[in-house]
């Protein structure tokens, strides 16, 4: 049992450094990525980037969600 253990134990922190190093990777390509409304977002919507959520209060119109330093940003939308 013990060994069992011990090598449950190290397919555990390989499993976590695999973890940590992918989500590194989609955290860098995800500098990219954005949600453009081309016209109205509503109340209620929520947009979900990774582990982070952002509800959206108000009515917008022309709006661009992005990712930037862990956190969701709202910026306007032109053509």
């Amino acid at each position: 049992m013990s060994n069992t253990l011990i090598n449950l134990r190290d397919s555990i922190q390989k499993n976590e450094q695999e973890l940590k190093r992918l989500n590194e990777i989609a955290e860098e390509m995800a500098k990219n990525a954005a949600v453009i409304v081309k016209e109205v977002v509503y109340p209620g919507v929520e947009v979900v980037m990774f582990n982070k959520v952002f509800r959206v209060e108000k009515e917008l119109t022309k709006a661009v969600f992005y990712y930037r330093d862990g956190e969701i940003r709202v910026g306007g939308y032109s053509e």
